[in-house]
């Protein structure tokens, strides 16, 4: 068994936006090629989560459905480690365009005793920027069969651990976790982009 993978996930619905988020341009690429070619210096082969796979084509990588439908973000979780061939997976949201291979590195580096490490950058945990380890399975399995989607509220019966960035002696960019909901976040991500460009 591999001791780490990599899912993205690609199932929202994008509802506050006028189109896919995922395929939003930054530099010309769509904004899931962003965490894509972040994800591959570290981790040759992510595989997309997505009900629509056909859209992900282009990507050349493994698209897998969800096997549990219409659980949102969690059940996402659930078919990626259902899927994986390794011990932890990291999740990433498709819309995490500044994501970096330091910060992947490091979560994948962290104690592995951890069922659940999640990042808090200064604006709360992300939990679809978490490593989850496959002992989560029937744990997200029994939380979905009893209704309760939040993604967060698994870390109350998995041994997790947060990474607070601000806390860490290697420095990040406030924007690492920044993601893209609405235009207006859209709009901000293309400023941060011109920002990091012009450094």
């Amino acid at each position: 068994m591999d001791k780490f993978d990599c899912a993205i996930l690609a199932g929202g619905k994008s509802s506050r936006m006028a189109s896919d988020k995922a395929f939003l341009k930054l530099d010309g690429k769509a904004i899931i090629e962003h965490v894509v070619t972040t994800v591959r210096r570290v981790l040759p082969k992510p595989k997309i989560i997505t009900n629509t796979p056909g859209k992900y084509e282009f990507l050349n990588l493994p698209c897998y459905t969800d096997i549990i439908k219409n659980t949102g973000p969690l059940g996402g979780i659930y078919t990626a480690l259902i899927n994986t061939t390794a011990r932890r997976c990291l999740i990433l949201a498709c819309d995490l365009p500044f994501i970096t291979e330091t910060l992947i590195k490091i979560m994948s580096e962290e104690n592995p005793a951890f069922e659940v490490v999640a990042v808090d950058a200064g604006r709360g945990i992300e939990p679809l920027c978490a490593v989850y380890d496959i002992s989560c399975i029937p744990k997200i399995k029994a939380q979905i069969d009893s209704g309760n989607y939040k993604v967060s509220d698994i870390y109350d019966s998995a041994h997790t651990k947060i990474l607070r960035l601000k806390e860490m002696q290697t420095a990040f960019d406030d924007e690492v976790l920044f993601n893209i909901n609405t235009p207006d976040e859209y709009e901000t991500a293309q400023k941060i982009n011109q920002k990091k460009r012009n450094r």
